[in-house]
């Protein structure tokens, strides 16, 4: 009987539990479709009150007449009833809500901003919206500038942030180290010789440079391979309280490389490492693929050695790298023994690393040794990954081996191995065009059955090649995307 009453207790307690967790769902369910309708509501506010305004000066006071605390949501929703058409108002709501204490724009939200405003295409209506303000007598503050800056800085606009930094003193607003960091970094992309002078004036103004303006000034001379600068400015920033840390080192090893000077980049390592500075993967990645690339993949395996012998280990980057360097020097047997090296010290699991050297071995023609490769590892119970898979059965296709490549499709599938969806679209063209219909047929119903859809631009082609042979007609419709 005891027994009886504690299960019977037990089983209240389960009924109550589960009907708490049920109204506390539908209770968080409510507030969030709540608090979604209310920031739609305060949204349509804000856009009503921009179209009856539009045309007084000074908008942004009657926007201050909502007293609702701003969520990017909001925000984003005003973008997009502004789009293109009201993208001045837009803009002026955009730069306005990013003052708005409390609240800051996500990265997100500015990219979403450049992209509704179209300002990639249409710069000029920063400069406008600061005339604007300029005739209405707005308050224009460096927080105004901040967010302009950062739709440059978003959008790439070097012009327009250098143009925008220049008009700062005319509105009583001081430039300061992020102001100039922004039209630095945009200008070490395009105009190096700007970026150089902005740095000087930097110092003629009292405004000491920082780690931002440093990598910038780097990148920059590493693209105009001006290396001894580049080595004089580490020298420098000691001078301006700035030590170089392992990123800036990084950022001139990753110039060099990209130069084509991976033994300068060498010298660079060797001097980080005497003053207690060990390099990271990034770092080491980006020296061995600048051997690799110049086909000097042995010296590479000298990197990999020097870099696995100081604590730092591989990653995918740098394997597929690696693999990639010595097939591509016809290194088949060095590939394989770095493979087993890998899964023997643990840089990758097994399964990864041999997917890595599958992907490796077919983008460098060699079909057999990758087939081989994927019938050890399926026998041994290690799933090759979906991109490994999907990438064989794709260049089986494309050397018109296409009943090989449902043969694979059949291995994989048994043993549970991904397919990205495309690849069963490719498969099926392939056995339509060599007129494979029984494997054709079975194909379209396994993909029937997973709810796999055969995308709208592979439907002209294999509709052609099923019409050849009208006679035993096979249908495809019901796997057609409709939306593709």
């Amino acid at each position: 009987k005891m027994v009886r009453e504690k299960m019977m207790l037990r089983s209240c307690n389960l009924r109550c539990l589960s009907s708490f967790c049920w109204t506390s769902s539908l209770i968080s369910s409510v507030r969030e479709f709540s608090s979604a309708k209310e920031h739609a509501g305060t949204a349509d506010d804000y856009w009503n009150l921009l179209k009856e305004n539009r045309s007084k000066p000074n908008i942004e006071r009657y926007l201050g007449n909502i007293r609702k605390t701003m969520v990017s949501s909001c925000v984003q929703r005003v973008l997009a009833k502004c789009g293109s058409e009201e993208s001045m108002l837009g803009l002026r709501f955009f730069i306005w809500a990013g003052q708005l204490p409390n609240y800051r724009h996500t990265r997100l939200l500015y990219r979403n901003a450049c992209d509704v405003l179209d300002l990639n295409q249409h710069p000029e209506l920063l400069i406008q919206v600061l005339n604007s303000y300029r005739q209405e007598g707005c308050v224009v503050s460096n927080r105004t500038f901040k967010e302009m800056l950062s739709l440059c800085k978003e959008a790439k606009l070097a012009e327009s942030a250098l143009a925008l930094l220049r008009m700062m003193p005319d509105f009583s607003c001081r430039p300061d180290t992020v102001s100039y960091n922004v039209v630095v970094s945009l200008c070490s992309c395009k105009d190096i010789d700007t970026m150089e002078s902005l740095v000087q004036e930097m110092s003629t103004h009292g405004i000491h440079p920082d780690m931002v303006t440093y990598i910038a000034l780097i990148k920059g001379l590493c693209k105009r391979e001006r290396w001894d600068d580049a080595r004089h400015l580490l020298a420098d920033m000691g001078n301006h309280g700035c030590v170089p840390n392992l990123v800036v080192y990084s950022a001139l090893s990753d110039g060099m490389c990209k130069a084509g000077r991976p033994e300068m980049a060498m010298e660079l390592i060797d001097e980080m490492q005497k003053g207690g500075r060990l390099p990271n993967v990034v770092t080491y990645t980006s020296l061995i693929q600048s051997f690799c690339e110049r086909g000097r993949s042995k010296e590479a395996i000298k990197v990999f050695d020097q870099m696995v012998a100081n604590g730092c280990f591989p990653n995918r980057v740098t394997l597929i790298i690696m693999f990639n360097g010595l097939l591509a020097e016809g290194h088949l047997k060095e590939s394989f023994t770095l493979s087993e090296r890998s899964v023997q010290n643990g840089y990758l699991p097994c399964d990864q690393c041999y997917s890595l050297l599958v992907i490796a071995l077919l983008r460098s023609g060699n079909m057999a040794e990758a087939e081989k490769l994927v019938t050890g590892m399926l026998e041994n119970d290690n799933r090759p990954s979906g991109l490994a898979c999907s990438t064989l059965i794709r260049e089986l296709c494309a050397a018109d081996s296409s009943l090989d490549a449902f043969l694979w499709y059949g291995k994989m599938d048994s043993q549970g191995c991904f397919l990205d969806n495309e690849v069963y679209s490719v498969l099926l063209l392939g056995l339509c065009k060599q007129n494979h219909r029984a494997e054709a047929a079975r194909l379209i119903n396994a993909m029937a059955r997973k709810g796999i859809r055969l995308t709208a631009s592979y439907v002209h082609c294999i509709t052609q090649n099923l019409d050849k042979h009208a006679q035993n007609p096979l249908d495809v419709h019901h796997i057609v995307d409709k939306e593709g």
